[in-house]
């Protein structure tokens, strides 16, 4: 056997592909607010580019004042509108990002948000918690990783077989301002291959 083949892992045993939510580029999806306070650009929340860590720019969440229209709501998408199977990355995956805080205490709703056409008992599920289950936010950058499974496991009918959005709302009216740097959802897991498919051949006689 050659080197390089003894390299590639078995057909079937890839591990499982990060899905990127933010890197450095502009979030696809929709963020605002009853009465603008949440800092917006084109319905999304703004790139900083002033504020970076390891050479990326940042993603800036800035509730600018005192949420007086009692709530504001931010949607990332996870690829454009369109739902993403996240089932495999249930059991052993996690949301991971990195941020800091202006302040340093801030906190918030954070969670992901499904659609199911067919559910009779509502298109969208949100399943949430507080970024506070998970990290003190101070003023210097933390890494956070979130397991999936005290998410999607929240037994409200979520489908993780069809997320559309990684979802930030409101907790408390106050104002704050925190940064998020490369926001992904990993796992250690290896993809489930598909099962084989026998091809039944029919004979045709003339």
């Amino acid at each position: 056997m050659s080197a390089s083949a003894e390299t590639v892992a078995p057909e079937g045993y890839r591990k499982l592909l990060d899905v990127q939510i933010f890197k450095d580029s502009p979030v696809v999806g929709w963020s605002g607010s009853g009465m603008g306070e949440l800092e917006t650009i084109g319905d999304t929340l703004p790139v900083d580019t002033t504020v970076t860590y390891n050479g990326l720019p940042t993603l800036r969440l800035n509730v600018q004042t005192t949420v007086q229209s009692g709530w504001w709501i931010s949607l990332l998408t996870l690829r454009g509108w369109n739902t993403h199977d996240l089932s495999q990355y249930v059991e052993n995956g996690y949301l991971e990002f990195d941020i800091k805080g202006k302040e340093g205490g801030e906190d918030f709703v954070i969670g992901f948000r499904d659609k199911v056409y067919e559910r009779v008992y509502g298109l969208e599920i949100d399943v949430t918690t507080v970024i506070s289950n998970y990290v003190t936010v101070t003023t210097d950058w933390q890494h956070v990783k979130i397991p999936l499974r005290d998410l999607m496991k929240i037994n409200n009918g979520f489908d993780p077989s069809s997320v559309t959005c990684l979802v930030f709302s409101k907790r408390y009216a106050d104002p704050f301002t925190v940064w998020f740097s490369d926001i992904k959802i990993t796992s250690e897991d290896n993809e489930k291959s598909a099962p084989a498919i026998k091809l039944e051949h029919h004979h045709h006689h003339h």
